[in-house]
């Protein structure tokens, strides 16, 4: 089957025990379905695990800009805050970037609250430690694992 346009599945359990030893059939059956795309959905940072070891390349914002540059792909699939997709077409104009979700989805790579975020709220709220949170060790250190795993792949 050749479409006539692109197929891309934007919500795709990749990590789905049932996909346990056929992933590579599956994605294979869906290639020839006419998918060319496929942006996978991880819910916690355990079921993450897989979808990572999937992608292509994994890294910070800045290192995401240098890799779709030098790469010699010609498409890629971005699945970060939206706003680098301007400096990697600036960058690469000769490249296609799809920003993941898109932009009739949820939209969750243009979260509202990390733009509240700002390098002086950052700097104040280190300088003062204020706002604080109060949380029992035992959430503290369920909570870091993700965080840690997070810096370990950056």
């Amino acid at each position: 089957m050749n479409p006539p346009f692109e197929l891309v599945d934007t919500h795709a359990h990749l990590d789905d025990r049932r996909l346990k030893g056929r992933l590579t059939e599956v994605l294979r059956a869906a290639r020839e379905a006419g998918v060319v795309h496929v942006v996978a959905v991880a819910t916690t940072a355990v079921d993450s695990e897989p979808v990572l070891a999937m992608a292509d390349y994994i890294g910070s914002t800045t290192s995401l800009l240098k890799y779709a540059v030098s790469s010699p792909a010609k498409e890629f699939i971005v699945v970060t805050e939206s706003g680098i997709l301007h400096q990697m077409q600036k960058q690469a104009p000769d490249k296609t970037f799809i920003a993941a979700p898109p932009d009739a989805n949820c939209a969750c790579n243009e979260c509202p609250f990390m733009k509240m975020n700002t390098l002086e709220k950052v700097y104040l709220s280190l300088r003062d430690l204020q706002p604080r949170i109060e949380m029992a060790p035992e959430l503290m250190e369920r909570a870091r694992r993700p965080i840690d795993r997070m810096l370990a792949l950056s």
